[in-house]
């Protein structure tokens, strides 16, 4: 790679000793400045400007993210909650915090300065009762300034987009992300998944009852998206089944706040939250991060899918930050695990209008490959979202990943995630030109 190109993936990659950062250098455009945003993309590969900037990716040095095992391997919850506190008090944690809805196994430790955390995650390793991560934060910029939406007046079990039962859904799909704009115009009464019938959150008053969803971002039950990344990956899997008159919820999971902030704690409580609730049949997660090979990838969301492989099906964004069409492949995770439940997805050079030729039909520029662990690829350049009565435009492999998940969504008839996995590759069309960037030479149209 040219030294002077690809800024953000040099400091993502080799700055720290633990790396991460955001899968999304997504751009996000109004439809009269299309010219300029094909000039912004000449610029960035040149290495002259940011699509979508983001802060250098920061390790927190005092903090852990730690998982107990499951409650049900002791003989009741005293000794459970003994073991936890002996726990907290060996590895010397000064305070920790449970996940804001959640069965609480998941806990962010908050160590003394002097502690060594490397020290500790390397006890950790011969622990039977715990595993842990180091924390880290992740920051995108706002550049959604188009999505200018007010606060929400309410949400409760009253809104009218929250259905009134689950019953008959053909399939529940539990978005991981910046939230929901529920009074989006073209979501349909009714799509949001009911929450506070047995899940996994609280319900003993109004401010942490399970409406629908939960907000990790800001501990509590309004999964309200401010930030709009979360709302266009989710219109782009309802449009589809609202098309085909498919029957179907959305679990909103809330982990970017509205400044587009988030950190390995809420994502990792994200996810248990998804994989914990029996009715999701669909995870989709258009987010990640970046480390070196040789050191550890996060093993507590590694772990949770992997317990999920029998029962859920993750569709994950592939990444953008190849930029640079020499370079060898990038691995993002969570789509870089590898796992029987996961799809990850590329992007493609189309726009879902399909003006373009079959041979036209390459990569995108900005997109991730790797035939060892990307599946296929799908539309991810200047996709047109509607919004206050103006079309703007999106690019990146987050929305790939959810024209995916939707496709996904239509062919899930509670057959097993390997024969669901099939039928979505199976689904979509071969092209040469992606020989030797994804496994299985596959794109949507």
């Amino acid at each position: 790679m040219k030294k002077n190109e690809s800024l953000i993936v040099s400091l993502c990659l080799f700055l720290f000793l633990f790396i991460s950062c955001t899968t999304d250098y997504d751009t996000l455009s109004h439809e009269d400045s299309i010219e300029n945003v094909e000039l912004k993309k000449t610029a960035y590969k040149g290495g002259k400007i940011e699509l979508e900037d983001a802060t250098e990716p920061k390790r927190v040095d005092n903090q852990l993210v730690v998982r107990f095992r499951k409650p049900y391997s002791y003989e009741n919850s005293d000794q459970y909650n003994n073991m936890k506190a002996n726990k907290r008090d060996f590895y010397s944690v000064t305070t920790y915090q449970p996940c804001s809805c959640d069965d609480d196994r998941v806990e962010l430790w908050t160590l003394a300065p002097s502690i060594d955390v490397e020290t500790k995650l390397g006890v950790m390793d011969t622990e039977e009762d715990l595993e842990g991560d180091f924390q880290f934060l992740l920051e995108k910029k706002d550049v959604t300034a188009w999505y200018d939406t007010s606060t929400p007046a309410s949400f409760n079990n009253a809104h009218p987009a929250i259905s009134a039962t689950n019953a008959g859904a053909n399939v529940v799909v539990a978005v991981i992300d910046s939230g929901v704009n529920y009074n989006y115009s073209k979501f349909q009464d009714g799509f949001l998944y009911k929450g506070g019938l047995g899940g996994s959150c609280f319900s003993t008053t109004e401010d942490n009852y399970e409406y629908s969803g939960w907000n990790f971002a800001d501990n509590n039950n309004n999964p309200f998206d401010y930030y709009g990344h979360g709302t266009v990956v989710t219109e782009l899997i309802t449009s589809q089944l609202d098309a085909a008159n498919v029957d179907y919820r959305v679990l909103p999971v809330k982990v970017f706040d509205k400044e587009g902030k988030t950190n390995y704690f809420k994502i990792a409580c994200g996810f248990n939250y998804a994989a914990e609730n029996t009715d999701v049949n669909i995870m989709v997660s258009s987010l990640g991060w970046y480390l070196p090979e040789a050191e550890r990838k996060q093993r507590i969301v590694k772990a949770i899918i992997e317990e999920a492989e029998d029962t859920k099906i993750i569709i994950a964004s592939a990444g953008n930050a190849n930029i640079d069409s020499n370079e060898t492949d990038i691995i993002h995770y969570p789509s870089g695990y590898e796992f029987n439940n996961i799809l990850s997805v590329a992007g493609t050079n189309t726009t879902l209008s399909g003006t373009l030729l079959p041979n036209e039909i390459k990569l995108a520029w900005f997109s991730n490959s790797g035939t060892s662990y990307v599946d296929i690829a799908a539309p991810s350049e200047n996709i047109p979202f509607y919004f206050n009565g103006q079309t703007f435009y999106v690019s990146g492999t987050s929305f790939a990943n959810g024209y995916t998940a939707g496709k996904a969504a239509l062919l899930f008839n509670n057959q097993s995630i390997t024969s669901l996995k099939n039928s979505v590759i199976n689904s979509a069309t071969p092209y040469q030109s992606l020989a030797y960037k994804v496994q299985y030479k596959k794109a949507f149209e």
